[in-house]
């Protein structure tokens, strides 16, 4: 997963990726984290390992190309220069464990780190992290938006029932899901109704044991690198 953080509000983004060299989704993303705090001059850290240091180079000149000023640099090795981002690292990994242990005691099994829902793990671990995680009296969230938040959620990969819109009439409106998280920007929930990944503005929650929609977890195939953020679905 590719991890950033912003030094002046500890606003986090977490991106899980298929694999090292998805350097134009890590690009693009760290572009659109950088608009998202509103930063015109900004300068981008990382370590000295290679993928990361082409991501940066290629963030900076993707920067640059629209205009705004961007600098790069890399501290040296053991100088702890880069320990804001290494302990967010460790918050973020730490509470996705935290989020699929609660997951896999609730199913009473055991979900292996190739399960795509780790990587919904780590994304909603950073959501969680930026609205209520204090920092200096304030969530990160309060001081990039101005704002409390106080929207409505539940439990991470809980089964509930979404309102979905269908292509019949006959269908039915409501769809049992299993719930993923929500949206940085529109506070939609994001579900797997078993097929897809979609969004939806309404979830209802119910009483119910979660090994009775077993299949949901088990037959999960929609890590996060496969979701678009359209209304509708993942491909």
């Amino acid at each position: 997963a590719l991890i950033v953080v912003d030094s002046s509000t500890n606003y986090t983004g977490c991106v899980p990726i298929r694999g090292k060299n998805d350097f134009d989704v890590m690009v693009r993303e760290i572009i659109q984290f950088t608009h998202v705090l509103g930063h015109s001059e900004c300068t981008y850290l990382c370590d000295n390992e290679p993928a990361i240091k082409e991501v940066q180079k290629r963030a900076v000149r993707a920067r640059k190309s629209m205009g705004f000023v961007t600098h790069d640099k890399t501290p040296a090795a053991y100088t702890h220069g880069n320990s804001l981002c290494e302990n967010t690292v460790g918050r973020v990994r730490g509470l996705a464990g935290t989020l699929m242990h609660h997951v896999q005691e609730k199913l009473s099994m055991k979900l292996n780190t190739n399960h795509g829902l780790w990587s919904w793990a780590l994304r909603h671990a950073s959501w969680l992290l930026n609205r209520f995680a204090v920092v200096n009296g304030s969530t990160p969230f309060e001081l990039v938006y101005q704002k409390v938040y106080k929207g409505r959620m539940t439990e991470f990969a809980e089964p509930a029932f979404a309102y979905t819109h269908t292509a019949l009439k006959g269908n039915p409106k409501w769809q049992r899901v299993i719930v993923l998280g929500k949206t940085e920007s529109q506070d939609t929930y994001v579900v797997f109704t078993g097929a897809a990944v979609m969004l939806t503005r309404s979830v209802r929650r119910v009483s119910t044991d979660w090994k009775n929609h077993l299949g949901f977890y088990l037959h999960f195939n929609a890590p996060t690198w496969k979701f678009k953020t359209d209304r509708k679905s993942t491909r």
